[in-house]
């Protein structure tokens, strides 16, 4: 059987610009379990122009010594079409119990101009050498299954940029893996993403924002998790301001789409933890004040909703200032109130790990 160990969800940077010819993108994968074979995932999703997929391999060695091409209907050389995403055949190779999966890639277009792509802030789980944009940057690639033997969760992270940004997410995983033998996670996390709606900011990043969440789960449906964590709905309420005041969300708006997330779930196999909207009291949106008493109203009645469910992972308690629980604690607060730290984001991932690994239990 084939199972997921990475995924890192792309998105629309057209605006970053970046220019993919004549580089050799290096790629380094953490995971947890072993097999004899893999499958890549190349994605072209999201640019005009046909990607060229010059050369790629995967190693088990970081030098690349035992080096196996990665090809397309058995050529080394190959086209991903414009607005596609495809997977590669079947490259054998022994891949031993928890190591380290290298990559390297040359990719180009005609355009010497790549949108499809992602980023995150944490190396815990996957490292790239593009670090053009002050981030942990990939493109090219965006998948990679196993042919493995080794049954076990597969668990997916969706929601924003928490999520994306893998400090939380990525420490989350790396617990689960020193911990749970079998388990496997993928990043479902868009930044900017939203529950209801699609991006309708002017911020340069808009189009990176993605489908509304409601509408885009049934894409993490096809990577066939076995457990979703779901942390999403801040950015409903966050990236309105008084400009845009006609998509403020109702808590009944939000709690809907949530249910209509979770009975996709079931209805697909999939086991829905859904995760508690963290306070975001102080942060600002293009200069503005983000929060609002109405904004919090909302979500602590969203919130009050998901402490209902069995299933669940109460995040806000966890992070929220006691002296005053619309604000995230400092010791988890990027700076910006809104965004969890580095330093939070390991001590958020520690915590969801035991609680995940708890309510697996309980199935």
């Amino acid at each position: 059987m084939y199972r997921m160990i990475w995924h890192q969800v792309f998105s629309n940077y057209g605006n970053l610009h970046f220019k993919p010819n004549g580089r050799t993108e290096k790629i380094a994968i953490k995971q947890n379990i072993s097999g004899k074979g893999i499958r890549v995932e190349f994605s072209n999703k999201y640019d005009q122009t046909a990607m060229s997929v010059n050369r790629a391999s995967v190693a088990t060695n970081p030098q690349m010594a035992n080096a196996r091409p990665l090809t397309l209907n058995e050529q080394t050389a190959f086209e991903i079409p414009a607005g596609q995403s495809l997977w590669s055949d079947l490259t054998t190779i022994v891949v031993p119990l928890k190591s380290t999966l290298y990559f390297q890639l040359e990719i180009r277009n005609d355009v010497n101009d790549l949108a499809t792509s992602a980023h995150n802030f944490s190396t815990q789980i996957f490292e790239t050498n593009i670090l053009d944009f002050g981030m942990n940057y990939v493109y090219g690639m965006t998948s990679v299954a196993i042919l493995t033997e080794t049954s076990g969760h597969t668990i997916a992270f969706f929601g924003d940029s928490l999520t994306n940004q893998g400090y939380y997410a990525d420490n989350a995983a790396k617990g689960l893996y020193d911990h749970i033998d079998g388990i496997t996670t993928i990043n479902e996390g868009i930044s900017g993403n939203r529950l209801l709606l699609p991006g309708t900011s002017d911020s340069e990043w808009n189009a990176g924002f993605g489908e509304p969440a409601v509408a885009r789960f049934s894409q993490l449906v096809r990577y066939r998790p076995d457990v979703a964590v779901i942390l999403i709905g801040d950015n409903d309420l966050y990236q309105v301001g008084s400009d845009n005041r006609t998509e403020m969300p109702t808590a009944t708006k939000m709690i809907t789409a949530l249910k209509c997330i979770v009975n996709e779930a079931v209805v697909a196999g999939l086991t829905p933890i859904l995760v508690t909207l963290t306070p975001f009291k102080g942060a600002f949106s293009n200069g503005k004040a983000a929060w609002s008493e109405e904004k919090e109203i909302i979500r602590k009645a969203v919130n009050q909703w998901i402490r209902q469910k069995n299933l669940m992972i109460d995040l806000d308690r966890f992070v929220r200032d006691a002296a005053d629980p619309r604000k995230l604690a400092e010791q988890y607060d990027s700076g910006d109130h809104l965004h969890f730290s580095e330093t939070g984001g390991a001590a958020i991932g520690a915590y969801m790990a035991k609680e995940i690994s708890e309510l697996l239990k309980e199935e």
